[in-house]
């Protein structure tokens, strides 16, 4: 596996380069490939195999306030054993 990391002045775009990659924003024209995979995949399965390559941590902390540490934390896991639909 590899960890990777984008440097970049404020203003640079780094945000809404990963947000593109990972499918909060959708680009007005071009491709976005991931390890040779279409990370645009309109495929559910074809999208999930991509998403389960990678983490994401949020620089203003996406947490449900609602929930314990605990409960934060699984909910990646529980929404990854869900069966896509086809």
């Amino acid at each position: 596996g590899e960890i990777l990391g984008l440097i970049g002045g404020s203003g640079s775009g780094k945000s809404v380069l990963l947000k593109s990659i990972i499918g909060l924003l959708r680009p007005v024209a071009g491709q976005i490939e991931v390890g040779g995979m279409n990370a645009l995949a309109e495929d559910p399965k074809a999208r999930e195999a991509l998403e389960r390559r990678w983490g994401v941590m949020f620089q203003d902390g996406a947490l449900f306030t609602s929930l314990t540490v605990l409960e934060n934390v699984l909910v990646p896991i529980h929404e990854h054993q869900r069966e896509v639909p086809e």
